[in-house]
């Protein structure tokens, strides 16, 4: 601070009163000279090793930009398709009478937009049942998911063996997710072909799913039967979801593919058409 002063020189307060407003001075040991710098150690420059010099405002409209006469309202609106696509898919069992065929079913948010995973009006459960399955009447179900039950009593209660309808609940997905588009739920049963009885069973969205689906043509689908030596049943009209869904196509086929069974999906075989068309 003291070099500061000795630099500065002594004030003069009444040449400061008598001057008024300075323009380009600066004090430099007590002189006035145009563009001076302050005598500090080292020099004051503005960083451009000139010294910097003062001058006063003489336009203010080039420092405030004044309004404009017009301007244009612009206004986005973004266009946001938050339906939800729920579906169940149609399989086509194949076999003869003692054969063990696998089949697997899903229930698969097609989207476009994610759902929260509450399928149901009850607070005091994880999850909620969003799948019922009717068994073929030639079949019998030998091995059934953990998650699903030939009763509607609960997922961890006593299972019905042999029954001929089941009821599915969440596994992957608790209340407490969200079901985002291309996910699925997976139900893996394993049927015995106990003769040879060609008529279908059926698979579909529980009703107590409370949702608003966007296309509800696809919450049911046909369990199709193909035994040999079976007469041929009529066909009835098709519903369900297919998996060449963009999302989860792919890997279900490759999981599908890995697995091996007798899983026809959305195809009936030809042994099947070639029997229709004998009986006609």
């Amino acid at each position: 601070m003291a070099g500061l002063l000795l630099a500065l020189g002594t004030p003069h307060l009444a040449a400061a009163e008598q001057d008024g407003p300075r323009s380009g001075r600066a004090v430099d040991g007590g002189a006035e000279v145009p563009g001076a710098t302050f005598g500090l150690p080292g020099g004051s420059t503005n960083g451009t090793d000139r010294p910097p010099a003062f001058g006063e405002r003489d336009r203010a409209d080039r420092y405030v930009r004044s309004a404009s006469a017009s301007y244009d309202v612009v206004s986005t609106r973004p266009d946001v398709d938050g339906s939800v696509d729920l579906s169940v898919n149609e399989v086509t069992l194949r076999g003869k009478p003692g054969d063990n065929v696998k089949a697997d079913f899903f229930f698969v948010n097609n989207g476009p937009a994610g759902t929260p995973a509450v399928f149901d009006d009850e607070e005091d459960n994880e999850t909620a049942v969003v799948v019922d399955l009717t068994v073929p009447p030639g079949l019998t179900a030998v091995q059934v998911p953990d998650f699903c039950r030939g009763t509607k009593e609960g997922h961890e209660g006593k299972d019905v063996p042999n029954s001929s309808h089941y009821y599915c609940w969440q596994n992957r997905f608790d209340k407490g997710l969200t079901m985002y588009p291309g996910q699925f739920e997976h139900f893996p049963f394993v049927f015995r072909v106990d003769r040879a009885d060609n008529r279908p069973g059926r698979i579909e969205i529980s009703t107590s799913v409370h949702l608003d689906d966007s296309d509800p043509s696809n919450d049911s689908a046909a369990i199709e039967v193909d035994i040999v030596g079976a007469p041929a049943v009529p066909s009835a009209p098709r519903s369900g979801g297919s998996f060449t869904h963009p999302f989860i196509g792919g890997g279900i086929v490759a999981a599908l593919a890995l697995g091996g069974g007798a899983l026809w999906l959305r195809r009936r075989s030809e042994a099947s058409r070639t029997l229709r068309g004998e009986s006609r």
